[in-house]
């Protein structure tokens, strides 16, 4: 992530005014001055996501904390961990109720054939 200096060096150095002997900004070609314009709201779109996420680190630290401190992911780790162990058990069980179920139609088709011999 660059710096706050390093942002304003490379966004100021595109908005910079034209050295005297270039021609006049009226003069330059629209596909230049249209590609310049895009690179400026890229860097501006990306300069502002960078400060949004930083404002969101700063809003979950607590006083006393330190950024190390402050892991955003680190609640979701701990999501990803429990639901991994709930999809583990179930998963387990999912297989348990199909042993189940096959050893019941088992049962089943044994107790109808001897339904029909004894009949």
């Amino acid at each position: 992530m660059p710096s706050d200096s390093e942002s304003s060096s490379s966004l100021s150095s595109l908005g910079a005014p034209a050295p005297a002997s270039s021609p006049p900004p009226a003069l330059l070609d629209s596909p230049l001055v249209s590609e310049k314009m895009e690179t400026v709201l890229f860097q501006l779109r990306q300069v502002t996501r960078e400060r949004d996420e930083l404002r969101k680190r700063l809003a979950l630290s607590s006083p006393g904390t330190t950024f190390d401190d402050c892991r955003p992911n680190s609640k979701t780790g701990h999501d990803y961990e429990r639901l991994k162990l709930q999809c583990m058990k179930a998963m387990a069980d999912l297989q348990s109720l199909q042993n189940q179920h096959s050893s019941t139609l088992k049962r089943c088709e044994e107790a109808a054939k001897k339904a029909d011999f004894y009949q």
